[in-house]
């Protein structure tokens, strides 16, 4: 082996070195609005903030973003449409401090109501496409289901959800599938809902690729309970 390229090996082991590193040391942190009214979110102080979600659509999320500073973060709010943000104060008089941990995946979510959770979400270890399942509606669901039939060719699938709540990340098999839902009134094998596309009674299909993370989203508006999925892999 010649001089030339032995050092070009050294050079690959140290970039290699270093993204896996960097990997072990980032966590990652998705915001999404439940709330009737775009938002913008930070945490951390103006300066240096560790995360941001600008004009973040109702019932819309940002991407996944990976960040790199560790500790504990104040959070705040605001209306995208007004000046100044507001802090978050968790007990409605002391600001909350929300922890980060290299390796970790978090969620921040604002509810209906206008009140801020923090998540820490687990990711599943095993290969396939990810989701997480989020019920922002205003009552518990009997289940999500991501599969090509109601009753057969099942990927993935979650019962009893309460509502505003956030599951971990479940993997399951890549593939072309539709998203089903029980509401709580419906209790029958086959009493469902599915996503529709805009026109008739036709499912809508989607395509779930290898190493994507998904969020399957149920949420209330006027009333009405609509479904939507959202790729919120990393840019």
């Amino acid at each position: 082996m010649n001089n030339k390229n032995f050092t070009l090996i050294i050079i690959f082991l140290i970039i290699t070195t270093v993204i896996a590193f960097s990997e072990e040391k980032s966590a990652n942190i998705f915001f999404i609005n439940l709330f009737n009214k775009k938002l913008d979110i930070r945490l951390g102080e103006s300066e240096n903030p560790v995360f941001t979600g600008n004009n973040i659509d109702p019932f819309s999320s940002t991407s996944m973003v990976k960040v790199y500073s560790t500790g504990r973060y104040k959070l705040y709010f605001k209306k995208s449409e007004d000046a100044d943000f507001n802090i978050w104060l968790d007990d409605g008089v002391n600001p909350g401090y929300y922890n980060i941990e290299s390796g970790k995946s978090y969620c921040i979510s604002i509810n209906p109501n206008g009140r801020i959770n923090y998540f820490l979400i687990e990711d599943d270890p095993k290969n396939g496409a990810k989701v997480c399942f989020i019920n922002g509606t205003d009552s518990q669901l009997t289940k999500m289901q991501i599969s090509k039939e109601w009753d057969k060719n099942i990927a993935v699938y979650t019962e009893n959800i309460n509502k505003n709540s956030v599951s971990n990340f479940v993997s399951f098999l890549p593939g072309i599938y539709a998203l089903y839902w029980q509401q709580q009134d419906q209790k029958g094998i086959n009493e469902y809902l599915y996503a529709k596309k805009n026109s008739g009674n036709s499912k809508l299909i989607y395509v779930f690729r290898e190493n994507n993370y998904y969020i399957y989203l149920i949420y209330t508006d006027n009333k009405v309970n609509h479904t939507k999925l959202i790729n919120i892999s990393s840019k």
